[in-house]
């Protein structure tokens, strides 16, 4: 009889603790969320945990969650609790707290990429590759697994590796934006010629589904740039600046593509609004300079060209463009004492030995000093004389040597 009565007792705990789980469960689907609060405060058994933890952590009361939790006796600290406190850990970012429970239950696919994660919330790379590489041995084509090992890869700078993953990522799903912008961005990074054109088709591909990813479109006009292909960079940034995105480097690109297919008028236009952003962009003023140059305003160039000099020191690439176009415009003005001082400042920045064939005209023709214009003919002959000069010099070497002789003569019959 006792039991029975013992058997009885528990069939009807049992069922006020179905009972119980359906209706939180129930109020938990109609978002009743101080209700189950009440009802199950004080927490005594797994699910008054559970379900008050659940509570809490759906108004947003994530610490009040973990409280609620840390505080169980360790007999209601069963797997579900226990997921849930990791969960939580989790999405609180107390990576060091979860871990153990993801390391614990990794052969869950689940557990294991959050596991992933906080291998990458630690910057712990070598790990992150090596837990990747071994999974996808029998997943190979996990999506979010490759992008945490591409991530890993490129984290470390190896951005081979890491540009490989990326195309095995975009192969098995081109339709994914988010890695195809990845994979584009790191093979236009990579400042190839090849890996750029291969960025355009993976652009091409995005393009040809959506003609508005302005995204993609400045990709694309950032590949053709590179390429200095600038005719068709330039629909581009134009396309982009035309939709409003008219911020300093699309105007800057597009400026300088016209710039460059000769479009000065335009040109000047957009660089002129780029300088009006950002006055203390070098690339901006020297072709701002450059297109008033090509309009015959000589003196809103100089002023271009005179604000870069105010300016950081740029790198020797832009300074030669500067100072040979300073120079021109002196030339233009007849200020040939200018034009002489600047080229004796080229031998600074730039390791060809042209500007000593200008130097030596300037000297010849407009200072009227034919010594020095000898001097510095033959100076270029012995410069341009070097092999690694003998072909892009040819032709000046040539003009030179006449120059030479023209001078000579010139004196022979004079004395």
């Amino acid at each position: 009889m006792l039991n029975l009565r013992i058997k009885v007792s528990l069939v009807l705990v049992l069922s006020v603790s179905v009972l119980l789980a359906q209706n939180n469960e129930l109020l938990f689907l109609e978002k009743q969320y101080e209700a189950i609060i009440e009802a199950n405060t004080p927490p005594q058994t797994t699910q008054n945990y559970y379900w008050l933890a659940q509570s809490f952590r759906a108004q947003g009361k994530t610490l009040e969650a973990i409280a609620v939790l840390e505080e169980a006796k360790d007999t209601s600290l069963l797997s579900t609790n226990m997921q849930l406190l990791a969960d939580l850990y989790y999405q609180s970012g107390q990576f060091q707290k979860a871990l153990p429970y993801f390391t614990a239950n990794s052969v869950q696919a689940e557990a294991f990429l959050k596991l992933m994660h906080i291998f990458e919330q630690r910057s712990n790379f070598i790990e992150a590759i090596d837990s990747a590489k071994i999974r996808l041995e029998t997943d190979s084509l996990n999506v979010e697994l490759l992008s945490i090992l591409a991530n890993s890869y490129y984290r470390l700078d190896a951005t081979v590796l890491a540009t490989q993953t990326y195309e095995k990522i975009y192969a098995i799903n081109p339709d994914n934006l988010s890695n195809a912008n990845k994979l584009a961005l790191m093979l236009v990074n990579s400042r190839k010629e090849g890996n750029i054109r291969q960025a355009i088709s993976v652009v091409d591909n995005v393009l040809a589904k959506d003609s508005t990813n302005f995204r993609f479109m400045r990709i694309k006009g950032r590949c053709h740039y590179l390429l200095s292909d600038y005719h068709s960079a330039l629909p581009c940034f134009q396309k982009l600046v035309e939709a409003g995105y008219a911020n300093l480097s699309n105007l800057k690109h597009l400026g300088i593509s016209e710039f460059k297919i000769g479009v000065y008028q335009d040109a000047n236009k957009h660089l002129y609004d780029a300088y009006l952003l950002e006055p203390t962009d070098i690339q901006t003023q020297l072709f701002l300079g450059k297109s008033y140059l090509e309009m015959d305003k000589i003196f809103s160039a100089l002023q271009c060209f005179n604000n870069v000099d105010t300016l950081l020191l740029p790198a020797d690439e832009t300074m030669t463009t500067l100072l040979w176009a300073k120079q021109q415009c002196y030339r233009e003005l007849e200020s040939y004492d200018k034009v002489n001082s600047i080229l004796h400042q080229l031998p600074q920045y730039d390791d060809q030995p042209d500007y000593y064939f200008y130097m030596a005209s300037n000297y010849e023709n407009n200072l009227k000093d034919k010594p020095k214009a000898l001097e510095y003919y033959e100076k270029f002959l012995t410069e341009a004389s070097k092999e690694k000069h003998l072909i892009a010099t040819a032709q000046l070497r040539e003009l030179a040597k006449e120059h030479i002789k023209h001078i000579k003569e010139e004196q022979f019959w004079e004395e």
